[in-house]
């Protein structure tokens, strides 16, 4: 009896840490900050097409507040790091984010924008690079 209990327990604490999706929460609970992948690689699974993704991406809150999110699964093709996107940012939990779409929002702060540009041209430059 105690061995059930404990598998309950465990089971039920894995589901708790995964990650909501955004579908799971109303569209009007978010608002739009400008973000940056960061990292992206081909998911795990090996029958996943080569393009779906998981991503990492930094975004700032309110212009100067730096944070980090990941999304997982993505099924996108242009992915790649380096690319400013927009990112979808709970209302009442500036930590719950998610990829809304490739982009620049327009008015991008003076901490977005250093920060942004060098990463931006790194990545334009490695892009040049191998099509030499």
């Amino acid at each position: 009896m105690k061995k059930i209990i404990l598998i309950i327990l465990l089971i039920s604490l894995i589901s708790c840490n995964e990650k909501k999706s955004y579908e799971e929460y109303d569209e009007n609970e978010f608002y739009e900050v400008q973000g940056i992948i960061t990292s992206e690689k081909r998911t795990s699974y090996p029958f996943d097409e080569y393009y779906v993704k998981d991503i990492k991406f930094d975004y700032f809150i309110n212009g100067e507040k730096l944070l980090h999110g990941y999304e997982n699964n993505l099924d996108f093709i242009n992915l790649s790091k380096g690319l400013p996107i927009i990112v979808l940012v709970h209302k009442q939990n500036e930590k719950i984010s998610f990829f809304g779409r490739a982009g620049v929002i327009d008015n991008l702060t003076e901490t977005e924008r250093n920060y942004f540009k060098p990463i931006i041209e790194k990545e334009i430059e490695k892009m040049n690079r191998l099509r030499k």
